[in-house]
């Protein structure tokens, strides 16, 4: 499990971008490209899942298409983000 941490942690740090780094001294990916970045980041630790023999579903051709289709998809209705905004 630690080899999945480390992985998904560095595959993070890859979108970061090295203004962000040299400006604030953090390896994270920007706010902005955080749902991209967790897609790809995901589709890496799947592939480690995969190539251990750890999955229990069939390893799909596109790991990222496959990412896409089965993560969580952060949409809010207008409706839901004036009610955020408003409180």
């Amino acid at each position: 499990m630690e080899r999945r941490f480390r992985l998904a942690r560095l595959a993070s740090a890859e979108y970061a971008t090295e203004g962000l780094v040299y400006a604030t001294g953090d390896f994270d990916s920007p706010v902005s490209n955080i749902v991209e970045t967790e897609i790809q980041t995901a589709a890496r630790v799947a592939k480690l899942v995969f190539d251990s023999g750890l999955a229990r579903v069939a390893r799909p051709d596109d790991m990222v298409a496959f990412i896409r289709e089965h993560g969580y998809k952060p949409e809010y209705s207008n409706e839901a983000l004036r009610a955020g905004a408003a409180a």
